[in-house]
């Protein structure tokens, strides 16, 4: 996943780990499972808006492959974003 976390010197009390156990803690789930979702979500958005081509879209994601944010959006959703694209219309 192409999201990095860095903690920064003047939080050192909540590290990645603190900040992993209060999500596990509120919301059930990791800060990666989190941001996932999140850019899952905003990956949803883009599609949708047809503006911008999945190249577009996976690289202003910050991924570095569009094949890795398609076999990425399939895990997450069941569907490539071509076909989410035609389910949306």
């Amino acid at each position: 996943f192409p999201v990095t976390i860095v903690p920064s010197p003047s939080h050192d009390n909540y590290g990645l780990k603190h900040l992993n156990r209060i999500c596990k803690e509120v919301l059930n789930q990791t800060v990666t499972e989190l941001i996932r979702k999140r850019v899952i979500l905003e990956s949803k958005r883009m599609l949708t808006l047809r503006q911008f081509s999945i190249s577009e879209i996976a690289h202003n994601l910050g991924f570095e492959s569009p094949s890795y944010f398609t076999k990425l959006f399939k895990n997450q959703t069941g569907f490539r974003p071509k076909e989410f694209i035609k389910n949306t219309l």
